[in-house]
């Protein structure tokens, strides 16, 4: 039951942890991302990637994400 309730904490973790210009970590696939937009009424957070040669954009839930470095 430990493990249930962790996930429900997770799941109800707010975009505002989050600032224009981390470097995130998609949990799923270990994919990097940066930071693009936050959007604390509807609770999402798009990313743009790491990857300079491509220009891919994804949002995702704020328990998606971990935060592999902050903006100062």
């Amino acid at each position: 039951m430990g493990g249930y309730v962790t996930i429900m904490y997770k799941e109800f973790q707010s975009c505002t942890q989050f600032a224009i210009g981390d470097r995130v970590r998609y949990t799923d696939d270990f994919s990097e991302w940066w930071v693009l937009t936050l959007y604390p009424n509807i609770n999402h957070v798009v990313c743009v990637t790491v990857h300079e040669d491509r220009n891919t954009r994804k949002t995702f839930k704020p328990h998606q994400l971990e935060i592999l470095e902050s903006m100062p």
